[in-house]
């Protein structure tokens, strides 16, 4: 059984000046202005999602501990039961705002930010076309090849960066 390449890409978060001429992207690391978008209500309603239905525990490590704990003892209280105690539960119906806090979501979105932008020794960046990218992998046998991998993913599902910043 050998290992398989994976590797995690993502837009870079740039701005983008329509003034300018030749429309040269910059990159942007003012976590801020990165804080500022990811705590839009539909930016925090799709990380809440992802992270609610992170069944296979990839984006667990952006979950405070204590924040987890606070969860799980939370949950089981917010769970209707019957008169038998058998869980009557309608994910459709249930406040899922419940279980994580707009707070908590744009802390874990900024924690996947910080450990990604501007990037450390397993990130690079690369340009396609006129796009460009933040990157990482490598070998792996089933678990993430790089700690910033998973960040990535996260950020490339929310498309937290998909659209340029505007220039200030």
């Amino acid at each position: 059984m050998g290992a398989d390449m994976l590797i995690a890409v993502t837009k870079m978060p740039v701005h983008v000046d329509q003034a300018d001429p030749v429309n040269r992207p910059s990159f942007v690391q003012d976590h801020d202005l990165i804080r500022e978008r990811a705590a839009q209500p539909d930016y925090v309603a799709a990380a809440r999602e992802i992270l609610l239905e992170d069944e296979a525990g990839r984006y667990r490590d952006l979950v405070p501990e204590h924040v987890v704990d606070q969860l799980f003892e939370g949950v089981e209280g917010l769970i209707p039961r019957d008169e038998h105690g058998a869980p009557e539960f309608s994910p459709e119906e249930f406040d899922w705002s419940t279980v994580f806090t707009d707070d908590q979501v744009v802390e874990a979105v900024m924690q996947a930010v910080d450990d990604i932008v501007p990037g450390g020794r397993d990130v690079a960046h690369m340009v396609i076309g006129e796009s460009w990218y933040i990157v990482s992998g490598g070998l792996s046998h089933g678990d993430s090849p790089t700690e910033a991998c998973d960040n990535i993913w996260f950020i490339s599902e929310l498309g937290l960066f998909d659209d340029p910043f505007p220039k200030s």
